[in-house]
């Protein structure tokens, strides 16, 4: 039902409590962008051997990752209290492995710049 959906500035306020950044995610967005349309729709010939290098050049961090997915986990919990009434049921898992092996691609992939 559309009419329980919070108004956009409510969306908005939810946002800022949940610290959900959405500069940050606006800017995420268009770097991913560039790789999205260079190697998987509109393939840059020239490009599409390396598609690592694209990565390299977004300059896309882990941490802009983490923070992005930690703040979106806070924003879609806010939103279901508000929608919903009551907080997500979920089991618990802090994430603390992808963490360590993204640690160990972020060192090998960036060894090679």
């Amino acid at each position: 039902d559309s009419t329980s959906w919070p108004p956009s500035y409510q969306l908005h306020l939810l946002s800022e409590t949940a610290g959900f950044n959405i500069d940050l995610a606006k800017d995420l967005s268009e770097r991913f962008l560039g790789i999205r349309n260079k190697t998987f729709v509109h393939i840059d010939k020239d490009r599409v051997f390396d598609p690592s290098e694209l990565y390299r050049e977004a300059d896309i961090r882990h941490k802009d990752i983490d923070d992005f997915i930690n703040g979106l986990w806070k924003l879609m919990q806010e939103i279901h209290i508000v929608v919903i009434g009551k907080d997500i049921e979920c089991d618990t898992y802090t994430g603390e492995d992808i963490k360590y092996l993204a640690g160990l691609r972020d060192k090998e992939f960036f060894k090679k710049k």
